[in-house]
């Protein structure tokens, strides 16, 4: 989780905004919009300041089953910063499922919020 929250997380603030979301999609290659990143953070912005923690990223992927969620949060990192594709610390597979992962979730939160 830690490699995937650091790919928003451009200033390393350890907070992700919804212009830092917009961008590190993009970056990624899911086109999401300015609604859709905003949609997000208001989904799982939990104390409400705007922006999301890793703690709060975590909550928006992990399982539920905590040893699961636990195997994911033990992982080491393979996070370096290069000046390539912010999503190079994934074997090709693992952007691939994150890339889709991504626009399931935002696909999911319209259909949610078009129901509300």
């Amino acid at each position: 989780m830690f490699d995937a929250f650091n790919i928003f997380d451009i200033n390393r603030n350890g907070f992700i905004s919804v212009h830092e979301l917009l961008h590190g999609l993009a970056s990624i290659g899911v086109l999401a919009s300015f609604d859709d990143c905003e949609l997000f953070i208001t989904r799982y912005d939990k104390n409400g300041d705007r922006r999301i923690s890793a703690a709060e990223f975590g909550e928006a992927f992990l399982a539920f089953d905590q040893y699961y969620s636990s195997m994911v949060s033990r992982r080491p990192s393979n996070y370096v910063p290069r000046p390539i594709r912010p999503d190079d610390c994934f074997l090709p597979n693992t952007a691939y499922e994150f890339k889709a992962m991504w626009n399931t979730h935002i696909r999911c939160e319209n259909a949610a919020e078009a129901l509300r």
